[in-house]
């Protein structure tokens, strides 16, 4: 056989041999988006709740004194309702429902205990933010259980503990600004 006749037979073989791979394996390749439009991931929100189930007065957090001479934390937006308390003092649930716990570290490094409080009937989530040492492990509370106690100051804050509560949506919800008026 020609040297010719034996290149295009090969030529035929590989183009028989890509076209079956083609279309044996070809559905194992992922193709682009190609809609030009961009992807957009939205948290999921929780149906608003009536606002009578939103509203105060809440369980105090901590200390009579935290409720009493508490005020703004702001840095270029509300933060929440803070103040400086005894090393020791308690810190309360302030409504029912799922608490979870995790340990952040700002960004000058100081690292501070961050509490959530979930409760989905009223669309609500309760925000502790502190130094200091848990009570129990993470679970069901209600309202007025003892969750943690104070440690120190948040330097970040010049507050031993920052409280918030944020309607609707844990992630991207209203915050509601709180007041001494606030709290039972």
């Amino acid at each position: 056989m020609p040297m010719k006749n034996k290149k295009l037979i090969i030529l035929f073989l590989l183009i028989v041999l890509a076209a079956f791979l083609y279309f044996r394996f070809g559905n194992l390749i992922k193709k682009p988006l190609t809609s030009g439009k961009p992807v957009q991931i939205e948290t999921p929100k929780l149906s608003p709740k009536a606002a009578s189930l939103q509203q105060g007065p809440f369980k105090c957090p901590s200390s009579a004194d935290f409720c009493a001479t508490g005020s703004d934390i702001n840095q270029g937006k509300y933060i929440g309702f803070g103040a400086k308390i005894a090393s020791g003092s308690a810190i309360f649930a302030s409504i029912d429902g799922d608490l979870t716990n995790l340990t952040s570290t700002l960004t000058n490094g100081e690292k501070m205990t961050v509490l959530y409080i979930d409760n989905k009937d009223r669309g609500l989530r309760a925000s502790y933010f502190f130094q200091g040492n848990l009570s129990l492990d993470p679970k069901k509370v209600k309202s007025g259980d003892q969750i943690a106690t104070v440690g120190g100051v948040l330097n970040s804050y010049n507050a031993s503990l920052v409280f918030s509560i944020t309607k609707n949506d844990p992630i991207n919800g209203d915050k509601i600004k709180l007041t001494t008026r606030d709290f039972k």
